[in-house]
């Protein structure tokens, strides 16, 4: 029996689609799917439920129906980077491995290179005016070959630990106790450290996390690069690696520490992108981690190709926006120049030029703390020309008389600039850190507000307030009822009412106890974000996030928080479901007792008489 495929409407093309809906409704034992690294057309109509064919396929394993699928070597993402170096190609449809490594059976079709060319001259594998192209780019005999060896190779290493599990019962990991930290940053090399992480991990039967530290200079990125930040935590996330996000002052010292409290035994960084008198300036982390690690070994990946700086607009002044400059800082920055030079007027008849010289540093540094690092920078500039101008003979012009002023403007440069950065770091630490603190108290006040709370209709309108304040968004939790249908409780405010299509959206969520809509594997163009709350494993409703800013929730130490939102939220709901079964349980027990002391009373009441009767009638 062959499946009815989907015709998708995709820019004013239709295409015929794996219609994912039939095959669940036929539920078949065994359902062949081919490509299973296939794109779905996103953006298509009907919208496809999952942007890639094994989610789809997933989706049928959950069902209880067996799958049959083929999928080529390159489209395995950890072999993505060694594919590219192989053949020149670079793969855009990949799986991730655990994937490939949840498979019950694997069968490994050896094709002989002269024989799969002949397959594509023939038109057995594309069509005849692609052929042509396919030939001189990918389907190379050397390609082929190479790729062959791939495939073994990988095939051979899914045996090995298959065997490894079988007669051990436990992965060589947990013996030796390896442990792979992959520290990443906003480059281009990011990626391809992720993938070389996972195939060492594989390899060597090893626990490995990936870990992305923002200092001072990464928090002024663009959100060209954050994007990507996020795009290759989510990456290590499909491919198994646990991610962590670390804040501090250096990149270095946080990974040598985080590595010691983790118990690393390797740890992989990319290779300096520093050259020249640069390296003497301010040494790179993979230098300083190679000369100060303890306890671990650090591997230095070379990269793949050719990798580009950010351009020099990707990295913004802390707190600004590339389309808002604040040039009223700028202003201020221009007026506190001024106030020194004021002030080194007034004191210029009764002090020196060095005690003057304090006074512009000090107006540096008030600068750095309030305004921000590159309107200090302006400061900085401005009050060495304004003193140089005012007070250094002969006054009144930039001429200098004396050669050793020059030093001291270099000094007053060099010191003005060293402090307004270190002000301007501390103050973005500052920042971070109350955040982080304002993230905990909002987790602890709802904790503790749902502790007081009672019914699950209140428990609910006090989530969405907390959530709400937190991811300044629009939220509203679903509870199911009786039969399983959610629905929103009254207590929440109209406007977070959803309509029928996003209702759809959050039952399914809660049906399979997996977070759909934005930033997800499931209608990632939904506009809102579906989480299930409680454990995942039974659902107790479900948590709706409309953002206003969708990187509020994307970000992967926001998306924890709004995990763990979630989670807090499930737990109260479970136990308000637990006292109100436990409360109906004993009026029903309560209504039992009374029950019988009425039956054993009007029985006792009634002994006496009928005992009379029973007399009379028996004399009679």
């Amino acid at each position: 029996e062959r499946l009815p495929t989907l015709p998708v409407a995709y820019r004013g093309i239709v295409r015929q689609e794996f219609d994912l809906d039939a095959a669940l409704a036929r539920r078949p034992a065994i359902v062949l799917v081919d490509e299973l690294a296939h794109s779905n057309l996103i953006g298509g109509v009907p919208q496809p439920r999952h942007p890639k064919r094994w989610q789809d396929i997933e989706e049928l394993l959950v069902a209880g129906i067996n799958v049959w699928t083929t999928v080529n070597v390159q489209h395995l993402e950890s072999l993505n980077d060694l594919v590219f170096q192989t053949t020149g190609v670079r793969q855009t449809e990949t799986l991730p491995d655990r994937v490939f490594d949840e498979a019950d059976s694997i069968e490994l079709i050896d094709l002989p290179a002269d024989d799969l060319i002949a397959r594509l001259h023939a038109g057995k594998v594309y069509l005849s005016d692609a052929v042509a192209a396919a030939s001189e780019r990918f389907f190379r005999k050397s390609n082929l070959m190479a790729l062959r060896e791939i495939a073994l190779r990988r095939v051979a290493e899914r045996v090995e630990a298959a065997s490894r599990a079988l007669h051990t019962g436990r992965v060589r990991g947990r013996i030796v106790g390896d442990r792979i930290l992959v520290a990443v940053g906003p480059d281009d090399q990011a990626e391809q450290l992720v993938r070389t992480g996972k195939r060492m991990a594989d390899a060597l039967a090893a626990s490995w996390l990936v870990v992305y530290v923002e200092t001072p200079a990464l928090l002024r990125l663009s959100d060209t690069l954050r994007n990507r930040r996020i795009n290759v935590l989510r990456l290590a996330e499909s491919l198994g690696a646990e991610t962590v996000t670390l804040d501090g002052p250096s990149a270095a010292a946080a990974l040598l520490e985080y590595a010691q409290t983790r118990r690393v035994t390797r740890v992989l960084v990319g290779a300096p992108k520093r050259r020249g008198w640069r390296t003497w300036a301010r040494a790179s982390t993979s230098t300083v981690l190679v000369k100060q690690a303890r306890g671990f070994d650090v591997i230095v990946v070379a990269p793949a190709g050719s990798t580009k700086r950010p351009a020099p607009s990707a990295y913004l002044p802390i707190g600004a926006f590339q389309a808002d400059i604040p040039w009223e800082r700028y202003g201020w920055a221009a007026g506190v120049s001024g106030l020194c030079t004021l002030l080194a007027f007034a004191m210029y008849p009764h002090f020196d030029l060095s005690n003057l010289a304090m006074v512009y540093l000090l107006g540096v540094t008030v600068a750095g703390l309030r305004l921000g690092r590159g309107p200090s920078a302006l400061t900085a500039v401005l009050n060495v020309l304004l003193f140089c101008f005012s007070f250094v003979p002969p006054r009144f012009t930039f001429a200098v008389a004396d050669f050793q002023y020059f030093i001291t403007f270099a000094a007053m440069l060099i010191i003005g600039l060293v402090i307004s950065t270190l002000t301007a770091n501390v103050r973005q630490q500052t920042r971070v850190a109350g955040a982080r603190e304002r993230r905990t108290a909002a987790l602890y006040a709802m904790s503790r507000e749902l502790a007081v709370t009672r019914g699950t209709e209140s428990m609910a309108g006090v989530a969405v307030r907390h959530v709400a304040e937190v991811f300044d968004c629009r939220a509203v939790v679903l509870l199911p009822d009786a039969a399983g249908k959610l629905h929103r409780p009254r207590g929440q405010p109209s406007d977070t009412s959803l309509r029928g299509a996003d209702l759809a959206v959050a039952q399914w969520v809660n049906d399979h106890g997996q977070r759909a809509g934005l930033g997800s594997d499931t209608l990632p163009a939904t506009p809102a974000l579906y989480v299930p709350l409680g454990d995942g494993q039974r659902p107790t409703g479900v948590l709706a996030v409309l953002p206003s800013n969708p990187r509020r929730v994307l970000l992967p130490e926001q998306n924890q928080l709004l995990q763990t939102f979630a989670g807090q939220i499930g737990l109260a709901l479970d136990r308000a479901r637990f006292a109100d079964a436990a409360q109906a349980s004993s009026l029903a027990a309560e209504r039992e007792s009374l029950r019988n002391t009425l039956l054993a009373s009007i029985s006792h009441d009634l002994r006496t008489p009928l005992a009379v009767m029973v007399g009379a009638a028996s004399t009679l």
